[in-house]
């Protein structure tokens, strides 16, 4: 097994692979990448993590009927985001139910839109960044199966 990443800072999305099941990581427009993803490519995903950003998609396709064969969800919102209201996160995390999925939804109290991101000093948030970056890599390695030492699956 290889682990390779894709994406560029500008697309704000990436595509991590670990023995052939991928995860996504999107903020904000790559969020919504990484769910659109998800939804077109189910065969494909073990988990996505959304970082203030939702949307709607057809989340029922499936790779198995076994449900822990089914993309996982992780979704990191702010409080204080004119992108993304709380209502349209609400709306999203029960279609992704609806559908069957696994999904975890934190709310981080008086943050905003770009919490996670450095390079925006005037919305990064330090606390909440660090505490979402522990919960994704948790996620991450409960949903995508580890790599030996040598790289090698």
């Amino acid at each position: 097994c290889e682990r390779w990443q894709c994406g560029s800072p500008s697309s704000g999305a990436a595509l991590l692979v670990s023995c052939f099941r991928a995860g996504t990581l999107g903020c904000s427009l790559g969020a919504w990448w990484s769910l659109h993803l998800s939804a077109l490519r189910p065969d494909d995903l073990a988990a996505a993590v959304l970082f203030y950003g939702a949307g709607e998609a057809d989340f029922s396709r499936s790779r198995a009927v076994d449900p822990r064969a089914c993309t996982a969800y992780l979704g990191h919102f702010a409080e204080h985001d004119p992108w993304e209201p709380l209502a349209q996160v609400r709306e999203m995390e029960a279609a992704l139910r609806a559908a069957g999925r696994e999904v975890t939804v934190h709310l981080y109290p008086g943050t905003g839109h770009w919490f996670f991101e450095d390079s925006r000093p005037q919305a990064f948030d330090a606390p909440a960044a660090r505490l979402a970056w522990d919960r994704t890599l948790a996620f991450l390695h409960a949903h995508l199966p580890p790599l030996s030492p040598t790289g090698s699956g």
